[in-house]
């Protein structure tokens, strides 16, 4: 049944008659195949309108040469045309198929047979809702990664000449062995400098059949050129940096350094913190999540209010936070790195450990947490009250954490009224309006202007 308009999966077009009207034809046929396939209705305008086709074995005839000449890779397999009689006047379904080697490209068009001058094309189309447009960067390069059964990891590697030495160190300080030390005997040391024997290497890092480093292994080589870049700001909105760190090289020696980083910037002394473990856990789940195919830096801010970890990468398919929560438990960008992750004792054994992390933030939503879509992963980590910190901890007063950690969790900068706390906390409003005076009194709040009263930490 043809629609009343152009749809997601439905265009129509007049019979094509000029250089024009052939470019919009290929274009709309590899957008479809770019994106979900659909069907082009051939003989209908653009306002529904069936004008129909006077000689429809003319354009049949003409197809398969445009198809196989005009759109690249060929998707003469992938269309099929049938022949429809609408309002006593015959028109063409082409029916396309979402293209098996994506991404489809129309090749340039002469606009006539003495002029030189293509019609400019060589562009990505994708269907975006009813219209077509260019596909963006993040979009072609899902369809590459589709079209490639192979994936990043196990793929050869275009720099051959590495090295280990932060890989190595890590798997000595947790008494396993890597390359050479594979042959060693126990209790035998054998110095780091010796050559490394591929043969030898953590699975996935050598392939054997055509005798060539992986991408998994160049990517924790030395030589890796992928970045991390480690900042702390003074304030929630990131305008004023206290300090700063760019980490190349190894993705080992990116955990490493990361982690120093961040003890020193939330860990231990710190009254609002976020435990070792689950930073641990966040910086795995990035660094296992990242689309290593593209060069770009994995961020991690420290602000007075959260901790963040944001990178290109994601699932291969769109989902809600709480559907991508549970499915990165057992599936990520980067599973061999996982596997490696795992080996070491990076991570907590169940996937990414994104459980870990919601049991740390209790009160946080799974949005507040993780938002990860097809091109992109970030974990928001909430700095909570440090129960090791003098100043912060109350033994005579719970409520007190309570009230801190409740602030924490919103972020503290942002202040919030008496009665969003006595719900929140599910008190009576007695005893809401007693504790929040009291801790005014103490210093640990302070109170900000408003229609109503509102709190926030103070200093």
């Amino acid at each position: 049944m043809i629609p009343c308009s152009d749809t997601f999966t439905d265009a129509f077009l007049p019979k094509p008659r000029t250089p024009a009207d052939h470019a919009r034809l290929l274009r709309t046929i590899a957008a479809f195949a770019n994106t979900a396939g659909g069907n082009l209705w051939m003989g209908v305008a653009s306002d529904g309108t069936v004008t129909g086709l006077r000689d429809p074995n003319d354009f049949e005839r003409q197809l398969p040469d445009l198809l196989r000449d005009g759109i690249q890779p060929c998707l003469l397999p992938f269309v099929e045309t049938e022949r429809v009689r609408l309002d006593g006047r015959t028109v063409l379904r082409l029916h396309v198929e979402a293209g098996a080697m994506r991404p489809c490209v129309p090749a340039p068009l002469y606009k006539t047979e003495t002029e030189t001058e293509p019609e400019p094309d060589g562009t990505v189309w994708v269907r975006r809702g009813k219209a077509v447009a260019p596909a963006t960067a993040d979009e072609i390069a899902a369809m590459v990664r589709a079209a490639n059964p192979t994936p990043f990891e196990a793929r050869t590697a275009l720099r051959q000449d590495l090295t280990f030495n932060a890989c190595a160190g890590i798997f000595r300080q947790r008494g396993l062995p890597f390359g050479h030390e594979e042959s060693a005997r126990p209790g035998q040391s054998v110095s780091p400098g010796l050559p490394v024997n591929p043969e030898a290497l953590p699975p996935g890092f050598w392939d054997r059949r055509r005798r060539a480093y992986t991408n998994l292994a160049h990517i924790c080589s030395d030589q890796s050129e992928h970045a991390l870049v480690l900042t702390r700001f003074a304030d929630d909105g990131k305008l004023r940096v206290l300090d700063a760190e760019c980490v190349a090289g190894s993705v080992f020696e990116h955990f490493i350094r990361a982690e120093d980083f961040l003890d020193r910037a939330v860990g231990r002394g710190q009254h609002l913190h976020v435990r070792p473990d689950v930073l641990r856990e966040a910086l795995a789940a990035a660094l296992t999540l990242r689309d290593y195919a593209r060069k770009t830096s994995l961020l991690v801010d420290v602000t007075p209010s959260n901790v963040t970890f944001s990178v290109i990468g994601g699932l291969t398919e769109p989902m809600s936070p709480a559907d991508a929560a549970l499915r990165l438990r057992t599936d990520c960008r980067n599973p061999e790195l996982l596997r490696l992750f795992d080996r070491l004792g990076l991570t907590a054994g169940i996937g990414t450990g994104i459980e870990l992390i919601r049991d740390w933030a209790k009160g946080s939503s799974v949005e507040a947490l993780l938002n990860v879509t097809t091109s992109s992963v970030t974990i928001t980590l909430p700095r909570l009250p440090n129960p090791d910190d003098p100043e912060h901890a109350f033994p005579d007063r719970p409520e007190f954490g309570e009230v801190l950690t409740l602030l924490a969790v919103r972020g503290q900068t942002a202040p919030i009224a008496r009665k969003n706390v006595q719900k929140a906390l599910g008190w009576s409003q007695t005893r809401t309006i007693t504790v929040l005076a009291v801790m005014v009194e103490a210093g640990l709040l302070e109170k900000a202007g408003g229609r109503s009263t509102l709190y926030r930490l103070k200093g």
